[in-house]
């Protein structure tokens, strides 16, 4: 018998008793000694698992090539390693045993595949290379694949990327000269696009329909600034800067406003009942105040002297001290005798303030 060429193993893994069969040839480097196997299932495996939870046994020696290339194929042969799903192998061995050019997978074999790379999709892959980044437009931390963060302008989110976007280029156009030529350019090309646009030809404007106290249609306004000057002109406002925000206010809210309603339609049955049910609400009027009210904090103030004041609410002991009432909440709080350095509570130095239990 001549010199040993290579061997054959079977390694298991100890979680799942699944095994794998393979050859190997020695080497005079000691490489073959810590050798598991170099099948494609089998290393997914083993990055899945961990290389100690898998055990190798020699079960053959062969002293050629040829010899070791038969055994390889006799042994998967005889374990029906490639069908069974105990073991790892997908390819019946022999020289270029992992080739599969030209053949195709048996049903069992796919399935055999797809379990095997179960467990390997998203973080859960060995090659997932993915780091914690911040946005650069919110601060949020979020999962970024590194060779994209090497890049820079880096969102985590659409809206993010738009708004990111719109601030670096108001930075990087801030300060920029343009020249008479790009001016003149810029004017004829928005000549009858961008100018002179209001009422109905403005795209943001909105129509408001105006109708009496008695749901008869008094004037249709093509925005909400035509409306505002004709109650400019009918002497019923001052400022058309003045009505608009009560235009929005009381928009399709059935709120009658100097004898008028506004609407963003034309008005409805339902509008003209729900008018007609409109009740405002009533302020009641004997609401305890100061300190009869019922979540009222109640404070004391201590002169130097040793004089106190009579209990009162903040707001009235901030009136008497002259100071706001988030003054007196903080030094009634601490309760010690105050010692501001502070221009605007320095006149409050000696007096001591308290809650009344």
């Amino acid at each position: 018998m001549g010199k040993v060429y290579g061997f054959i193993y079977i390694t298991t893994n100890l979680i799942n008793g699944k095994q794998y069969i393979g050859k190997r040839v020695l080497d005079d480097n000691g490489i073959w000694k810590d050798y598991l196997g170099s099948g494609v299932a089998l290393n997914n495996a083993i990055n899945k698992y961990g290389k100690e939870n898998f055990h190798r046994n020699i079960v053959s020696l062969a002293h050629s090539d040829d010899e070791l290339c038969c055994l390889e194929k006799e042994f998967i042969k005889n374990h029906n390693a490639v069908e069974s799903k105990d073991y790892y192998n997908i390819a019946y061995g022999g020289k270029g045993g992992t080739t599969r050019k030209g053949m195709k997978n048996s049903e069992e074999t796919r399935r055999k595949i797809s379990e095997n790379h179960a467990d390997f999709t998203g973080e859960n892959h060995p090659r997932w290379n993915r780091v914690d980044y911040a946005c650069d437009y919110c601060g949020n931390v979020f999962k970024l694949e590194y060779w994209k963060s090497k890049r820079g302008n880096n969102y985590c989110c659409d809206e993010c990327l738009k708004k990111g976007k719109s601030i670096s280029l108001s930075k990087s156009n801030k300060g920029r000269k343009l020249s008479e030529e790009h001016i003149r350019q810029m004017s004829e090309s928005r000549k009858g696009v961008y100018c002179g646009l209001k009422g109905e030809e403005h795209s943001n404007s909105k129509a408001v329909y105006l109708y009496k106290n008695n749901f008869e249609l008094a004037k249709r306004f093509g925005s909400q600034r035509e409306c505002c000057e004709w109650f400019v002109e009918q002497r019923l406002s001052n400022k058309p800067e003045c009505l608009k925000p009560v235009i929005k206010r009381n928009i399709d809210k059935n709120k009658l406003y100097k004898d008028y309603y506004f609407y963003s339609h034309e008005i409805t049955e339902e509008n003209i009942e729900a008018c007609k049910n409109f009740k405002p609400k009533k302020i009641d009027r004997n609401l305890p105040t100061g300190l009869n009210h019922p979540t009222a904090k109640i404070v004391v103030a201590t002169y130097p002297s040793g004089e106190e004041t009579c209990p009162m609410t903040q707001h009235d002991m901030s009136k008497l001290l002259n100071t706001s009432s988030h003054t007196i909440k903080k030094y009634a709080e601490i309760g010690e005798i105050i010692n501001s350095h502070h221009s605007k509570t320095k006149h409050l130095n000696g007096i001591k303030i308290r809650f009344l239990d």
